[in-house]
């Protein structure tokens, strides 16, 4: 079975869980879904003890973090939703790049693959000129291979500007989801 992490960077329960609600509904019963919504995680700051950390010897802080590295380890594909904030990541997801270090040293996500979607009040030009950079400093480090980027617009719960548009991206996602996990083979 083909295994796809969901993990929502929001400190709310708002446009990106939406979306990503949407993603889970939208594959086969052959693939087993896990939704991460960070801010009901215990994850505190990292101490950037990056010359011990390791995933073997497990990091020093006793947190949810651990088990969701597991998940990260486990699945044939991520999505990672965030709102833009000040054109930058979430503190949330900010603190969850920093907690991914035991995974660094020894670049156990080389090749995991990657879609992002961010959503936020400015202008997707906006957007894309400025959070992916944020992202890549994660992604690059990570060996990730990070497919692509959805970025959408919305200035309230569920209000998308250009509703034609955000839902055509919506179902580019949905579609790359599926065809990136062969749901069927």
């Amino acid at each position: 079975m083909k295994k796809l992490l969901l993990i929502n960077g929001s400190p709310r329960k708002g446009n990106c869980a939406i979306v990503l609600d949407r993603v889970a509904t939208s594959v086969g019963s052959d693939v087993i879904v896990d939704t991460i919504n960070l801010k009901d995680k215990n994850i505190t700051d990292c101490y950037g003890c990056s010359m011990t950390c390791s995933f073997e010897k497990g990091c020093v802080k006793k947190d949810d973090m651990h088990d969701i590295l597991i998940k990260m380890l486990e699945c044939d594909l991520m999505v990672i939703a965030c709102p833009n904030y000040f054109q930058n990541v979430t503190g949330v997801l900010k603190r969850f790049f920093d907690r991914t270090t035991p995974l660094y040293g020894e670049r156990k996500l080389r090749n995991k693959k990657l879609i992002f979607l961010f959503i936020g009040g400015l202008p997707c030009e906006v957007t894309e000129a400025t959070v992916p950079f944020c992202a890549n400093g994660w992604t690059r480090p990570m060996k990730v291979k990070w497919l692509n980027t959805y970025i959408l617009q919305a200035t309230e719960r569920n209000n998308f500007i250009d509703k034609e548009s955000s839902e055509a991206k919506i179902l580019n996602l949905i579609k790359e989801v599926n065809e990136e996990l062969k749901i069927g083979d």
